[in-house]
């Protein structure tokens, strides 16, 4: 059982270090094409703002239509 748990972590620290190896590949690459898109008038922008969901709006009842009532 401690043999699966040692061999789990190290999976999982690996995975966590590739995780940043490409994070950082990523973020050099970007810049990258940053620098390129610029000298053509153009840039990069990020979609998303620091990781925020938008939210939907709920559509609103319709207007002037009652629920019916409950039948005993």
């Amino acid at each position: 059982m401690a043999k699966r748990l040692v061999d789990l972590v190290r999976s999982v620290d690996t995975v966590l270090e590739e995780r940043k190896r490409l994070s950082k590949r990523e973020g050099l690459l970007v810049r990258a094409l940053n620098r390129a898109l610029a000298k053509m008038g153009y840039a990069i922008v990020a979609v998303k703002a620091g990781g925020q969901r938008r939210r939907r709006r709920r559509r609103a009842g319709r207007r002037g239509r009652r629920r019916a009532a409950k039948k005993a």
